[in-house]
């Protein structure tokens, strides 16, 4: 079960509040939205727990990954990138295995527009889909405009490599059906196919967490000699 409740006007706090089906931990975030916003937060999130479900109890499934096939589903893919330029340069094999798995889909690379050009030359990337959030009121439209963007682009697929909520209510409002990525920030529920990072995800080469995510959530292995990339 979730909530959205809203609060003042033009720019509305929207209190997301999620409860877990298999756990007893109730999960709040707050964030900011539009009033006209908050229904679609709320559709978004009983749908990710409906298809959590779903997926749960489907045979063969086991806690925190979707038994489901992607690579012949997923047409045009959204990889949201990490935020620095040194973990830019370490997600590389887990992007690279994502571009052998999804060999004939669109890839597309969604990244901060100061990092945008560490991309120049990839030609095996489809698109580099640069953005920027200010601070403030400014920080609101530019967060509205991306969201816009990703629904333009219609995504079958969305690859979330950071941990934060922002990133994936960002592909949820934008409509995006499947979303990938480590439980974290409260985001369960936005995300349909998901698990914790444990085991070689928190020891050896940082490049690993990233590798166990795509693998735990989607059961992509890495690409021949990714992990020395």
């Amino acid at each position: 079960m979730s909530g959205i409740h809203t609060i003042g006007t033009p720019c509305l706090r929207a209190n997301v509040t999620i409860y877990s089906s298999d756990r007893a931990a109730r999960r709040h975030s707050t964030i900011c939205v539009r009033e006209a916003d908050a229904e679609v937060v709320e559709e978004a999130v009983l749908k990710a727990q409906v298809i959590r479900e779903v997926s749960r109890n489907a045979p063969g499934a086991r806690a925190g990954h979707a038994p489901v096939a992607l690579t012949g589903i997923a047409g045009r893919v959204l990889v949201k990138e990490v935020n620095w330029l040194g973990d830019l340069v370490i997600s590389l094999p887990a992007l690279r295995a994502i571009r052998a798995a999804f060999a004939t889909s669109t890839l597309t690379v969604m990244v901060k527009r100061e990092l945008a050009s560490f991309f120049d030359g990839m030609t095996w990337i489809d698109e580099v889909m640069p953005y920027t959030v200010g601070r403030r009121l400014r920080g609101l439209r530019d967060q509205r405009k991306i969201i816009r963007q990703i629904r333009e682009r219609r995504f079958d697929l969305a690859i979330l490599f950071p941990n934060s909520f922002q990133s994936a209510l960002w592909v949820t409002l934008g409509g995006v059906p499947r979303r990938a990525g480590f439980i974290a920030d409260h985001r369960r529920a936005l995300l349909t196919h998901r698990a914790l990072p444990e085991g070689d995800a928190l020891s050896g080469h940082q490049c690993g967490y990233w590798l166990a995510m795509i693998r735990e959530t989607m059961g992509i292995m890495p690409a021949a000699g990714a992990e020395e990339s």
